[in-house]
């Protein structure tokens, strides 16, 4: 299973991190990939990498987390999102863009951590019942 985390503060980055590790046991088998630009993250999937948990901020220069996580739903198939932001006013457009969560960072090491441990459980069931199929630029999921 593969981890992402976005943020342009590298302490915040770091208290993500820790928060993350924190949840983690032995057997989710959990590879995390740090970035500090939302772009550094799209050209890593642009070059095959695939993940299945996104923590991004929303408010980052170049390109901001609302912005990608509109063009990962364009594309589709992409991994589950889960936004941490310091600003209450993108709750409502992450949602349209179907994110999983929206955590204020204030709200982080109370809220993060199960939500995490939900998501790490649902990914490894659904990792047993379906295939990711498609071309490098797109993938679907097929159910069996």
């Amino acid at each position: 299973m593969n981890i992402a985390l976005i943020d342009d503060e590298i302490a915040i980055l770091e208290d993500v991190r820790k928060c993350v590790e924190n949840e983690i046991l032995p057997q989710d088998e959990v590879n995390f990939f740090v970035y500090t630009r939302a772009k550094d993250f799209i050209q890593a999937i642009e070059q095959g990498d695939q993940f299945d948990i996104l923590v991004s901020d929303i408010d980052m220069p170049d390109m901001g987390g609302l912005e990608l996580g509109k063009r990962l739903h364009e594309e589709g198939g992409g991994p589950y999102l889960v936004f941490l932001t310091a600003y209450l006013e993108y709750a409502a457009e992450s949602y349209i863009i179907e994110a999983y969560q929206y955590i204020l960072k204030e709200d982080m090491e109370k809220r993060l951590p199960p939500i995490l441990r939900q998501l790490i459980d649902r990914v490894k069931k659904e990792k047993q019942q379906f295939r990711m199929i498609g071309t490098p630029t797109s993938k679907v999921r097929v159910y069996y």
